[in-house]
Parts: structure tokens; sequence; C-alpha cells
């Protein structure tokens, strides 16, 4: 979106509701959420990682953001977020579609062979209108029966008293910038959720680590909650190594230049397709101008001068003295992007990583599969490619940690549920 009046207005919808300050508010449907996401570990240890992933992730964001539950997996709105990501990511990915390279394609007719694009766009088209227009729709109507609260039910007080052609612009605006907030929410935490369960049945040791963590300042007649937070460091330690071991958003999103710029002898002409490279940038192939004067924001997350044995999983690295390393570079810092497009969401998908983690960590063991000799099999990390990277599909066992862990996870969701 270009910078201007729209992208402006955008921005200042999130901002409004996903600030620092704001962000607590949601925090109840976050621990609901993931209280749920353990039972279903629990109770289906066999399903597929990230469709109870989806359940999760998704359910919160359309809770948070419209007020919605999610009834089951099968759930309408949720296959609506999935099929609008869906869309958006293979729209995205570069060279996928040889109308691309020739653009005189774009004027074939729908039927005729190779014309797949249009028959895909229109499917997309309909995709993204639905997840536009029916969420915002069912909670609008919702208002009228007294719902639950919600981002949509919020803005709508607020723009109650306005005048019927700018309560229009502004409710055009708040219907595009929720389902943003809807699929990429959704999309990116999955995404990270799932890599750290394979980073935890790959490394069983810094798993221990985090365990013993919780169970000394926790204890294990509760489950963790974001009061926790601040006094489990080796468990956020784990998160920023999660992160930055494997990426998810690789390139961040794409920024074009607005007029001429130079960086370090690199001229960039005006129009020029930036891309940043958050996985590694290599000042001698890839210009790329940061809106920071600090020099070591200059490095990315694999810089082994920044991150000693970049491949490795060492949470270890951001921990000194018992706290948090300061001195080294947070892996959030660049992650979530840069300057006046940085992620808006960020503080949201913060608490639902950390969350998620600290409940996974407090009440299940996860692992890799046994062999047929009764040794772990090898686990190996591989990420697909596309401007958001999901980890390949793999096997692994999840339990409860106990007998009490597991009773545990049932008394609180009956506690939530009543």
């Amino acid at each position: 979106m270009v910078y201007g009046h729209r992208w402006r207005s955008h921005r200042q919808v999130f901002h409004q509701h996903f600030n620092l300050n704001m962000v607590p508010k949601y925090r109840p449907v976050q621990l609901k959420s993931t209280r749920s996401l353990l039972l279903r570990l629990l109770d289906t240890p066999d399903a597929e990682i990230t469709d109870n992933l989806q359940s999760s992730v998704a359910g919160t964001i359309l809770e948070v953001v419209y007020g919605y539950n999610v009834a089951s997996a099968d759930d309408y709105f949720l296959q609506t977020t999935e099929r609008s990501m869906t869309a958006f990511n293979e729209a995205v990915q570069p060279g996928k579609f040889l109308v691309e390279t020739f653009p005189l394609l774009q004027h074939i007719p729908r039927w005729f062979p190779g014309a797949g694009f249009k028959r895909l766009a229109e499917q997309w088209r309909i995709a993204t209108i639905e997840i536009v227009e029916s969420p915002f729709d069912w909670a609008k109507s919702e208002m009228s029966r007294g719902g639950n609260p919600s981002i949509v039910a919020s803005m709508m007080q607020e723009i109650s008293d306005q005048e019927d052609n700018l309560a229009y612009e502004s409710e055009k605006i708040m219907k595009s910038a929720v389902a943003i907030a809807s699929m990429a929410g959704t999309d990116t935490s999955r995404s990270a959720i799932a890599l750290f369960i394979l980073a935890m049945a790959m490394h069983p040791s810094v798993q221990q680590k985090a365990q013993a963590e919780i169970d000394s300042v926790v204890g294990t007649e509760r489950l963790p909650d974001f009061n926790d937070r601040d006094s489990l460091p080796y468990v956020n330690a784990v998160l920023k190594e999660t992160v930055r071991w494997h990426n998810i958003d690789p390139l961040n999103n794409p920024r074009l230049t607005t007029e001429d710029d130079a960086y370090d002898g690199y001229f960039i002409p005006k129009g020029t397709l930036v891309v940043s490279s958050i996985w590694y940038i290599n000042p001698l192939s890839l210009a790329f101008r940061l809106v920071f004067s600090n020099s070591h924001y200059r490095t990315m997350l694999h810089d082994p001068t920044v991150y000693p044995d970049p491949f490795e999983f060492k949470p270890e690295r951001f921990i000194k003295d018992g706290k948090f390393n300061h001195d080294v570079l947070d892996p959030y810092e660049v992650l979530f992007g840069h300057g006046r497009r940085v992620c808006p969401g960020r503080h949201f998908a913060k608490d639902t990583l950390f969350i998620t983690a600290a409940s996974i960590f407090a009440a299940l063991n996860i692992s890799a599969p046994l062999d047929g000799d009764g040794r772990p099999q090898t686990l190996v990390c591989e990420m697909t490619d596309g401007i958001v990277s999901y980890v390949n599909p793999f096997d692994c066992v999840i339990k409860p940690r106990s007998k009490a862990a597991a009773e545990l996870i049932k008394d609180n969701q009956s506690t939530l549920l009543n």
C-alpha cells in the first residue's frame, strides 16, 4: 500500500487496537485458546499439528477481532480464513506464474490453455472478498443482540455518531484492517508455534531445561499465565532462538523506494523493489538501507559475527547471569520488520507465542518418534518457500508430562467452560 492517507488510516486502526497498552485486554482469550489447544494435543496427539494450531490460533484472532467463537475444525469462518491465506501465499510468490514474465498473457481468455492463473485468480478474489465481508457483517449483526465484546464492536461504537458518508469510509477502512489482522496474525503465529514444537522434538535437553524453569517458578499445581513471563527468561530465550534459527518471514515484506537513495556506495533509484533478507544480509551482494543508526542492526539473524554457530539451536546465547543478555541482538527487533512499516500486531503475536510455549512446557512432553530399534528418529527442519515460510509436515510424539499434568489440562478446560 502506497504511503499516504489510506495507509495511515489502516495503521491507525491497528495501532489503536493492538498497541502495547491494549493487548493485555485480549489475554483472557489467548489464555482460553491455549488451554483448549492443550486439551486437543492431549486428546488427539496423532492429529496433524497444523490442524490443531489452525483451530487455536485462528480461533483466538476471530474471537478478539469479531467476537466469534470457533465451533470446530471445519468451522465456516475458519475455513474461509484458510482459503484467504492460501490465496495470499500463492499469489505473492515471485515468478510463480508465467504472466509475470510475459505480461501479454493477461489478455488471453480464461478458457485458453495456459490461462489457469486467471481461473485461480477468480477463486482467490472470491475468497478474499469473503474474509473481508462475512465475519465483519456477522459481528455487526451480533451487536444488536448484545454479542461478545470485540474490536469490531468497539470500532463501530466509535463511529456511531459520524455522518453517513464519514461512517461509510471509516467502516471500509476498519473492515479491511481487521481482515488483514485475521489473516496475517493466523498465518505467522501458526507457523512459529509449529516450528517451536519441531524444535523441542529435536532438542530434548532444551525442553528439559525450560520445563525445570517452569517447575521452579510456576510449580506443578497450576498452568503458567502472563504474570509469570518476566520470571521465565529461559522460556523467552527459547522462543527468540526458535524464530532466529529458522525464520518464518525470511525476506520480510518487499519495499519500494519512493525517491533516489544511496547506501554504502550503492545507488538505489526511485521505484526499486528492495527485499530485506532477515535470514542473512551480505553487504557485498545486497544493499539495504535500514532506518536504524546503530550499526548492529545492519546484521541479520544468521550472521556468525552476531550469533556464533548460527545454525545451531542455542537459547543460551540470549542469557547472561540468569537474565536476558541485551548485548545480543534481540531477533524480535528484526523479525517484525523495520521503521514505520514494522508489524503493528507484534505485541499480540509475542503474547500468543509466550503463553502457548509456556503452557506446552508445563503440561506436555514433545519427542521424536522411535525407530524399529527403539531409538529416537533423526528429525530435520525443512521449511517451505514463500513470503511466509512453514515447517514441512513432521512426526512427533506428544504426551502429558504426568498423570497430574493431564488432569490439570482437563480441570483448566472445565473451569474456563464454566
